[in-house]
Order: structure tokens, then C-alpha cells, then sequence
């Protein structure tokens, strides 16, 4: 991720109910065979306005799918992680990444035209 999200969202615009969403690190693809299975059964679709790439939008969730225990919905747009804002397709490798490695962190979504901040546990 090249940009920070603090950058290009005001932060008095962005939502957060205070809770964190707690997942067991094994349950979190982290071999990239895995990650691909998850992008293609998800359908995890790149988002592009004005010819960059503005996020990641997910197509279909399962309650057992980990994105839906991390706090994400169908149609949801991932937006960035941990304050970095994607910008390229190489960040939805990154956002996995980050997931594997577990600890806290944040996740930057986009539901309803609306700005969320997601609070994740990854233990």
C-alpha cells in the first residue's frame, strides 16, 4: 500500500462500533494457493474509479467464510488495512498477508456509501 488512508478519507467520516472481531489464526488462509481459492469462491473483485484501483469489493459471504467472521458483508468494499489505502491489485495480496500474520488490526471498508472501520484479533 503506497498511500495513507488518513490521506484521502477524513477521519471524522469514517464509523466504528467499537467492537473487535476475534478469528483463530488458523483459520486464516495464509498459503497462496488458499489465498486464490478464497479470492475465486468469494469473488473478491478489484474496484477501479477514475482508472485506479479504489478497493476491493466482496462478492459472496458464508457466516463460516473468515471475511464474514472479521466483521465483512457481501457487496462490502475493502478499502485498506492498518491505515494504508489500496491502491493497487497487489494490496488484496497484502490485506492476506496481513491476516496471516494476526494480531490487531484494522480494516477499512466501504458499506452502504458509508466508511467503517473494522477492529480485527488475530490470535
Amino acid at each position: 500500500p503506497a498511500g495513507s488512508a488518513a490521506a484521502s478519507f477524513n477521519p471524522d467520516d469514517i464509523q466504528g462500533d467499537g467492537s473487535t472481531f476475534q478469528v483463530p489464526r488458523d483459520e486464516v488462509p495464509a498459503s497462496p494457493p488458499d489465498v486464490q481459492r478464497v479470492i475465486e469462491e468469494l469473488k473478491l473483485a478489484p474496484q477501479v474509479t477514475d482508472g485506479k484501483m479504489s478497493g476491493v469489493a466482496v462478492g459472496r459471504l458464508r457466516a463460516k467464510d473468515v471475511l464474514s467472521r472479521i466483521g465483512l458483508r457481501t457487496a462490502d468494499i475493502i478499502k485498506g488495512v492498518d491505515n494504508e489505502e489500496f491502491d493497487s491489485p497487489e494490496d488484496l495480496e497484502y490485506f492476506f498477508e496481513r491476516l496471516a500474520q494476526g494480531g490487531d488490526m484494522a480494516v477499512l471498508i466501504e458499506r452502504r456509501g458509508r466508511l467503517q472501520k473494522l477492529k480485527i484479533n488475530i490470535k
